[in-house]
């Protein structure tokens, strides 16, 4: 595989280093899917079928770990406020050709990153999967539980989020949510 460096630092002055540029990097991403598409997948067997599963995954949330990057891009530029974007949902919505909620979504996800490294990382990796991902970014979302997540209650929930089933997840993970924010539970039930 060839890897294009650009220097950076035409555009900023500096002495910053070179870098790749993501769109030759994306180029090199679509000729694996192509063969990916082409390949028999009559010839495996269940269990390297069900191997498959997982690897699909594991790619869909490096891609997503990768959009959640350019998506904290746009944030730390500003979201370009001279052409009307005021928001980087509005910016990613926009050029992304996003629904409002995915945009908002992703917006969610760089602050997941932001305030939990280590779930970025396992994302960047593969290791944890896309709903996981979602879920745990709805409950960063919550300021009441920052300080509990970065306590020890974010490494707890990965710990989960890679090794057990979706709705084990999901169901733990609400339950840690409501026991770390009794404050939200208890307005949550009063508005049911």
């Amino acid at each position: 595989m060839v890897m294009v460096e650009h220097n950076t630092s035409e555009a900023g002055g500096g002495d910053e280093p070179l870098g790749l540029d993501p769109f030759v990097m994306l180029a090199f991403v679509h000729e694996p899917f192509d063969g990916l598409r082409a390949a028999d997948l009559t010839m495996l067997d269940d269990d390297w079928l069900a191997h498959l599963v997982g690897a699909c995954d594991s790619v869909a949330t490096r891609a997503l770990a990768a959009s959640a990057a350019v998506a904290a891009e746009v944030e730390r530029r500003g979201h370009r406020r001279e052409s009307g974007f005021f928001t980087s949902k509005a910016y990613l919505r926009h050029h992304g050709l996003l629904s409002g909620p995915e945009a908002l979504m992703r917006m969610k996800i760089v602050r997941l990153f932001d305030l939990l490294p280590e779930w970025k990382a396992s994302a960047e990796q593969g290791d944890v999967g896309v709903d996981q991902v979602r879920l745990m970014a709805q409950i960063a979302a919550n300021p009441r539980l920052h300080e509990a997540l970065q306590a020890g209650g974010g490494a707890e929930l990965l710990f989960d989020a890679e090794w057990v089933q979706f709705h084990v997840f999901e169901e733990r993970a609400r339950n840690w949510a409501r026991l770390a924010d009794p404050q939200g539970a208890t307005e949550v039930a009063r508005r049911r």
